[in-house]
């Protein structure tokens, strides 16, 4: 391969150069970089369609490798596209957004504020957690951080990845620890995405691959593979990786926040996919496919 065409496609704008770097450095191919391109599909709207858009261009040869969050095309991948690889993660967090003048905490915000969050886990945990909030339905991000400015709002719950890198870092007024508030599996890692069969782009893409951050994300990717849910009850788990071995928590908590399954298992050695194993059937076990949003 002459030329390795890359698409980036993260909201963080250090991606990019820091992916070229690595790739100057180790491989001799010639890099072009594609991207951000959000605009591959002109007209149409929301995130899952943004990812199609993205696996079109690898698909139809627009781009030789992609690099993009794995919450965006976690399940849009089809026969034509394979993960290759995980470069190393960023923060796996929520955080807690406000207006630039007035960030605060969950605990500080007033009995009744109107909080948005995207997607039951974040909603359910809201619930969970200040069920005296008024949780409300996020819509793009750019219109719920204006709704924030303009006091509509008076808190957002997002990936820490979506604002990775840009000057709304300073509107977090708390990242939630990770083992109380689990994120969604995969969250904070980028895909690095081929064409099956594109023997070539894979053998660069591993120049990026992180070791420990892909161990990771297969057991939390493996972990929800192995659980059916109620369509209202949503998935946390994340891996930590040590010397050896990993831990992983899980979480199924439902959308109206009055249940919450949680567990946590340790393993020495072996695939990821022996722990992910292990903490679905305890958390089948404690209940999860029971968790459900109650009738009112």
């Amino acid at each position: 391969m002459a030329r390795l065409k890359i698409g980036v496609y993260d909201p963080d704008p250090a991606t990019g150069p820091r992916a070229l770097g690595v790739l100057e450095a180790r491989s001799r191919t010639r890099v072009e970089l594609h991207g951000p391109t959000w605009a591959l599909r002109p007209g149409r709207r929301g995130r899952a369609d943004d990812a199609m858009g993205w696996l079109e261009s690898l698909a139809d040869g627009e781009v030789d490798l992609a690099l993009c969050p794995i919450e965006a095309v976690r399940d849009l991948l089809d026969e034509r596209v394979a993960i290759v690889g995980i470069p190393e993660r960023g923060d796996p967090r929520d955080v807690l957004l406000g207006s630039f003048s007035e960030p605060c905490s969950l605990a500080k915000l007033p009995a009744g504020a109107p909080v948005a969050a995207y997607g039951g886990r974040t909603t359910g945990l809201l619930k969970a957690y200040r069920p005296d909030l008024e949780v409300v339905a996020g819509s793009d991000l750019s219109t719920d951080l204006a709704a924030l400015d303009r006091g509509d709002l008076k808190g957002l719950v997002t990936s820490y990845n979506r604002i990775a890198g840009t000057s709304e870092v300073r509107r977090i007024g708390e990242a939630f620890p990770l083992t109380a508030w689990i994120p969604a599996p995969g969250q904070g890692a980028l895909a690095i995405l081929t064409r099956k069969g594109e023997s070539s782009a894979a053998e660069v893409a591993e120049h990026l691959v992180h070791p420990d951050s892909m161990r990771a994300v297969q057991a939390e990717l493996a972990t929800a593979q192995r659980l059916v849910l109620d369509s209202t009850a949503s998935l946390g788990v994340v891996a930590r990786t040590f010397p050896g071995g990993m831990r992983l928590w899980g979480m199924v908590v439902g959308e109206d926040g009055r249940q919450v399954v949680r567990g946590e298992v340790s393993a020495n050695g072996g695939p990821p996919e022996g722990p992910a194993a292990e903490l679905a059937a305890l958390l089948s076990g404690r209940g999860a496919a029971s968790v459900r949003r109650e009738p009112r």
